[in-house]
């Protein structure tokens, strides 16, 4: 999909809105773009229009060229509304009220970072002020006090707006083309006792396990006491997601919400090692084994029969959230299943399985 990035010189010339808003729109391509099947390129009159002589206003030449082929907008304004053009108070309005016309999305964010009183055009002003009067009686807005919140809120924004438009318009399309059953925002998914109590084999991945397993350890329970084979790979403390981790524990960011977890994960892995054994009686019917992995691979997954939970994980520079999906047998399922297999076969003939 390609995104319109709209607004006046000021946000040009005083801020890094630009590169920002691209960088938010980046991060989501390069984590989720394949999980949610949607990619997304931003479009710049500077980079996306060439010299025109038509006859026609500058404005109406970009729409022509390239505004009007985009299928959403982001626009931001701070203290200047831009240039008039024909039909509109300026050129950000008139992409706005086009792309609303034709029933297309938009994020529109006004800026309210602190501005020296000399540089302010008071004309410009009053027009942002009216601008945002009207159309907050009928559209909704997001303000934002910096660059760093816009940034946020891009990626933040992005990743609801994509969950909304699968549910709306294709989710079913999915589901059959994939086995995309649900997307779960900031949660693990909600997996009932019935999956665990009915699978014969579930195989558990984790690159972070700590909350999976304080979670269904009693599940686990009854799936071995029901007789099912149980296989877990851990990621061992010297992978490269964990080694990421820890760096980013020892210079954190503010904004990122760091889990006790990541303190000691030698202690945390043998936690969940003991949870295992604990689960494991004399002769019990269910079957139990574990191995560690070296890998840079970022998902925790759980694979059950008929369906399974992937949860990818981000590398911890661009990850503050847990986005979660629940499949059915589909070709990502099959994809989870298969890099699963590979990895136990693998550690199984070179005697790294302990088998409880």
């Amino acid at each position: 999909m390609k995104i319109l990035i709209s607004f006046a010189c000021d946000v040009k010339e005083k801020t890094t809105v630009k590169s920002v808003v691209e960088n938010a729109v980046e991060r989501f391509n390069h984590g989720l773009s394949d999980v949610f099947n949607v990619r997304y390129i931003c479009k710049y009159w500077e980079d996306n229009t060439y010299p025109q002589l038509s006859g026609a206003e500058p404005q109406t030449i970009i729409n022509q060229q390239f505004a009007d082929s985009c299928d959403m907008i982001i626009a931001v304004l701070w203290t200047r509304f831009g240039t008039p053009t024909t039909q509109y108070a300026s050129g950000t309005e008139e992409e706005i009220y086009r792309k609303r016309a034709e029933q297309k999305s938009g994020f529109i964010y006004r800026l309210q970072k602190p501005i020296a009183p000399t540089d302010i055009d008071m004309p410009q002003l009053r027009k942002v002020n009216s601008f945002f009067f009207k159309i907050g009686k009928n559209s909704l807005y997001t303000s934002i006090n910096n660059e760093t919140e816009l940034y946020d809120k891009v990626y933040d924004h992005l990743i609801r707006f994509t969950k909304d438009n699968l549910r709306n318009s294709s989710l079913g399309t999915i589901q059959n083309s994939n086995g995309l059953a649900s997307i779960h925002y900031k949660s693990f998914p909600p997996i009932s006792e019935s999956e665990f109590i009915s699978s014969k084999t579930i195989k558990i991945l984790s690159t972070s396990a700590n909350t999976f397993f304080r979670q269904y350890k009693t599940q686990l329970q009854q799936a071995y006491n029901n007789g099912a084979v149980i296989q877990v790979l851990f990621a061992t403390p010297n992978s490269e997601f964990v080694k990421e981790v820890m760096e980013m524990q020892r210079n954190p960011m503010p904004s990122y919400p760091f889990s006790p977890y990541f303190n000691d994960i030698n202690k945390e892995i043998s936690i969940n090692e003991g949870t295992l054994c604990n689960i494991v009686t004399d002769n019990g019917p269910g079957k139990i084994s574990l191995g560690h992995f070296n890998t840079h691979f970022r998902a925790n997954m759980i694979i059950f029969d008929t369906t399974a939970y992937y949860t990818p994980i981000l590398p911890p520079k661009l990850s503050s959230e847990v986005i979660s999906f629940k499949l059915t047998k589909g070709e990502i399922y099959n994809d989870c299943l298969l890099h699963f297999d590979t990895i136990y076969s693998l550690l199984d003939k070179k005697g790294n399985i302990k088998r409880l």
